[in-house]
């Protein structure tokens, strides 16, 4: 489920752009604080890779099953060690949607059964520490959380391909 910062972003970078008030679009940020974003705050970078924490522009892996909320802000439960995944991603344009499709190819390195039920696209805002510093802070973001339709539980040493994806209609 896309989650109201997803909103909020897409407002400021595809509605809103010029008109966005700087430092007033409260969004939540993963270790829950809020943080005021304006336009310059957003930008849209591409390729996001898999990481065990909250680490900008990433997708990341959880255990929890509570139903997603437009309100999220992180995983319900973050998964953060005993996973090595690679990714692959592809996309383009069918007759019906433009489709982003992130395939992960997940192997449970540890020593104990691992559940995987959700997953979580993390988004950045990049923002300068001091005016005509290069010196940034970049701030993490839950964009989207996504219950797994059937959970993927994983022995030690097993592997599953999840797939990630992401549309809109042309």
């Amino acid at each position: 489920m896309l989650t109201n910062n997803a909103k909020k972003a897409m407002w400021l970078n595809l509605v809103h752009y010029d008109s966005a008030p700087r430092g007033k679009v409260p969004v939540v940020l993963t270790d829950g604080s809020t943080w005021y974003a304006a336009k310059s705050h957003w930008p849209l970078e591409k390729g996001f890779v898999w990481r065990g924490d909250y680490i900008t522009n990433c997708l990341c892996l959880g255990s929890g099953t509570r139903v997603p909320s437009a309100e999220d802000y992180c995983l319900e439960s973050l998964i953060r060690n005993g996973l090595t995944v690679s990714l692959n991603m592809s996309s383009g344009v069918s007759s019906e949607d433009y489709y982003i499709r992130y395939d992960l190819l997940v192997t449970n390195s540890g020593s104990a059964s691992v559940t995987i039920a959700e997953m979580g696209m993390i988004g950045n805002m990049t923002v300068s520490q001091v005016q005509g510093n290069s010196s940034t802070m970049i701030k993490q973001l839950l964009m989207d959380r996504t219950l797994l339709n059937t959970p993927v539980t994983l022995a030690p040493g097993e592997q599953a391909v999840i797939r990630y994806e992401m549309s809109m209609a042309v």
